[in-house]
């Protein structure tokens, strides 16, 4: 039983995989020099990080340009507020046109194809390109944008360099660990934006003054607090947390299922080549391979695997 479920459960798991590489073959052509000036949404594709982050960064990216805010959190409600004049990017724009149909079928499906859009676009962008460069390029941002936080001395600095920095730490697949760590001992001052990201935090990302001109105090928050400075802060947990946890829910609620999700993209963006029919070579003698060959394609989809396209 061993011996015959081991290869059935790798082809179920490569079959798996497969449905998760939506970047096409064509990214990978041997080219020349580094594509720079991807944004981290774009960089996020070329690495090929899993499309919920994608989607959440795409979130965070709205909501901090003042294009929408978050309602609740469970259930997940997005409410879009005036676009004009807030230099979104055509995926954003996209991306807030899919959040706001309000059937999630509806949604589902229009979030794909905003993310076959970018998947096109990016491949063209970088083409031409050396794919490995390019990517060992963007990955040494995500590496510096965890030194410019690490680095920041002050609450006004920090604040500034996590707002710039953030999206690229978002690529980092150790996110919440590494910002536990960062900021075991210290609190996350928080950029003016985020309570329309994290209802929860809206009290601290809100300071209000009561009863003085100048300075004074800063509101209660069941989560959070404020610096002297007056700028909203939360705990270095909670904050990592917060993020995690709004891309699990981002996920949960909008995707469904993450395989199913992304094999609707690679269906369009790097399909299964079609195998060549084989059966004319061999004739009777070899029908016992066939029909072994052919039952495991039926049980995970492994042709691509035999075409040479699982890779």
């Amino acid at each position: 039983l061993l011996l015959i479920g081991g290869p059935f459960a790798w082809a179920i798991y490569s079959d798996k995989r497969r449905k998760r590489q939506y970047l096409p073959p064509t990214i990978k052509i041997a080219g020349n020099g580094i594509k720079r000036g991807l944004t981290a949404i774009e960089a996020a594709v070329l690495l090929e990080q899993p499309v919920d982050r994608i989607l959440t960064m795409m979130l965070f990216s709205v909501v901090q340009k003042g294009a929408a805010r978050v309602l609740t959190r469970d259930p997940l409600k997005i409410e879009v507020l005036d676009t004009e004049g807030k230099e979104l990017r055509a995926y954003e724009k996209q991306f807030l046109e899919a959040m706001s149909k309000p059937r999630k079928r509806e949604k589902r499906k229009d979030l794909q194809d905003v993310l076959v859009s970018l998947v096109r676009s990016v491949n063209k962008k970088v083409k031409g390109f050396s794919y490995r460069q390019t990517r060992a390029y963007y990955q040494s941002i995500i590496k510096k944008a965890w030194q410019q936080v690490e680095q920041a001395d002050t609450p006004e600095v920090q604040m500034k360099a996590l707002e710039e920095a953030l999206p690229w730490t978002l690529l980092d697949e150790d996110f919440d660990d590494r910002a536990e760590k960062i900021f075991r001992t210290r609190p996350v001052y928080l950029p003016h934006w985020w309570s329309a990201y994290d209802p929860g935090t809206q009290g601290a990302a809100r300071p209000r003054q009561t009863g003085h001109p100048t300075g004074g105090a800063v509101s209660a928050s069941p989560r959070g607090g404020a610096h002297p400075s007056g700028l909203p802060t939360l705990p270095g947990g909670e904050f990592a947390a917060s993020v995690v946890s709004g891309i699990q829910n981002f996920s949960s609620q909008i995707i469904g299922n993450l395989t199913d999700f992304t094999s609707g993209i690679t269906q369009k963006t790097n399909p299964i080549p079609k195998s060549s029919s084989s059966s004319h070579h061999g004739g009777g003698s070899s029908g016992g391979h066939s029909c072994a060959c052919a039952c495991a394609c039926a049980c995970a989809g492994c042709a691509c695997a035999c075409a040479g396209g699982g890779r």
